[in-house]
Order: structure tokens, then C-alpha cells, then sequence
């Protein structure tokens, strides 16, 4: 098995900013979808055009962190992130 706690403040700041970073995700999703539930905007037009990009800012996130195990799911939200943009 691998440690999951932090060995250092570094790891701590930085698995607190992804935290942080998908709460405030789920908190917009969230948002949209209510708006869109009740007639304010077309939650379908937000998603479908930037749900593609939310996906590749993850993934360049991802490969930022320069942490091996997580090279490959960045790729791959990059690529399903393009591909979904230009679509």
C-alpha cells in the first residue's frame, strides 16, 4: 500500500488546494444545475460548452503536480477535454 498522509507541508498545501478545488467544481455544477432548473440560463448550452474545458484545466493541473501516479489521468482528461471541445 502507499501513505496518505502528507510527508511534508507541500503535500499538505497541495492536496488541500485539490480539495478545495473540486469542492468549489461541485459547488458550480451545482449551481448551473439549479439555475437551469429554474429557467435562469440553459444548463445544457454551460455544460456542453464548458464542461470540456473545466476537464482539460483539470488534466493540466494534473501533470503540473508532477506526481507519477497521476500523469496518466491527466492525459486522458486532456484528451477527453479536446475532444469534447471540438466536438
Amino acid at each position: 500500500m502507499y501513505n496518505i498522509q502528507p510527508t511534508n507541508t507541500d503535500d499538505a498545501r497541495s492536496r488541500a488546494l485539490g480539495v478545495a478545488l473540486i469542492g468549489v467544481l461541485l459547488i458550480s455544477a451545482g449551481a448551473v444545475l439549479l439555475a437551469g432548473n429554474l429557467g435562469l440560463i440553459d444548463a445544457h448550452f454551460v455544460f456542453r460548452n464548458f464542461g470540456p474545458v473545466v476537464l482539460f484545466i483539470v488534466g493540466v493541473a494534473l501533470l503540473m503536480g508532477r506526481r507519477h501516479d497521476q500523469v496518466l489521468l491527466g492525459l486522458v482528461l486532456m484528451f477527453v477535454g479536446a475532444w469534447g471541445f471540438a466536438t
